[in-house]
């Protein structure tokens, strides 16, 4: 049958550290090239190592843990045991929560981690972090600099954060909105809504029926509405979260240029 020996490995975030649960699998290297048409699985634990018996020959070890993945050379001799400690590096823990507003009730939310490499974001991999409204979404990542990108219905939302070794990193996405409605004489009337930033750069753009409400993302910080229905024209400048104003209605049944904050009941 050929002879065999015996590999055993174990895993641990660092060196001289506690060992961890792993998943690795062996892959025989034939000319020096991994051979993928058969592997053998090899599952390090906290409490004992993973181990395995193989025929005499060099192998490819590939281990996962969490976001991790490492590859190590081994070779088995006849009769023998090969130990392989692998070093996955160092992780820590985020935790994620959405709201809609400051101090709201938490919602359910789509969140995936992108890694930062030199300032810019890694697509080539991600993790789904779901945060929900009983508890927050979580997730044992390598430590680093990521970035978070939200949804919540029509709403996306991006969030900076960082990973710290052995360390919980919590995160709270506010999908702050503003609702936007109008009073006209005639319901079925168009309005048009125009916003900008307080650069000047229109962030927000959309022609409607009067008589549909309207909810906007925005994020914090100080705007400019610009209303028009038919000859008539309003103006309105407005913050957004950390308590501030929420809703807007532009009455277009008075002749006033201002337009008033209301709590909407269309």
């Amino acid at each position: 049958m050929g002879s065999t020996g015996k590999v055993e490995v174990s895993a641990s975030e660092k060196e001289d550290g506690k060992w961890i649960n792993a998943s690795c699998r062996a892959y025989m290297l034939v000319d020096g090239e991994v051979d993928t048409s058969d592997n053998w699985y090899i599952g390090p634990q906290k409490k004992k190592p993973g181990s395995k018996q193989l025929p005499v020959g060099k192998y490819q070890l590939k281990c996962s843990y969490n976001a991790f993945k490492k590859e190590v050379p081994f070779e088995v001799k006849a009769g023998e045991t090969t130990k392989v400690h692998v070093v996955m590096g160092s992780t820590g823990k985020v935790e994620v929560s959405a709201s809609e507003k400051e101090d709201g009730k938490w919602i359910n939310a789509g969140c995936r981690a992108y890694r930062l490499v030199d300032g810019e974001v890694d697509t080539s991999d991600n993790w789904y972090i779901g945060p929900q409204k009983k508890k927050p979404g979580s997730k044992q990542l390598p430590v680093g600099k990521y970035q978070l990108k939200c949804s919540y219905n029509a709403f996306k939302k991006e969030v900076p954060f960082e990973v710290k070794a052995g360390e919980t990193t919590k995160v709270h996405i506010v999908f702050s909105q503003i609702a936007l409605g109008a009073k006209c004489s005639r319901p079925k009337d168009s309005v048009n809504y125009e916003i900008y930033a307080p650069n000047g750069r229109m962030v927000y753009s959309k022609k409607v029926e009067c008589s549909r409400l309207l909810k906007i993302p925005l994020d914090n910080g100080a705007y400019t509405l610009e209303a028009s229905q038919g000859d008539t024209k309003k103006k309105v400048k407005f913050s957004i979260g950390e308590g501030k104003q929420d809703n807007l209605i532009v009455d277009f049944t008075n002749h006033d240029d201002e337009i008033k904050a209301d709590s909407p009941s269309m």
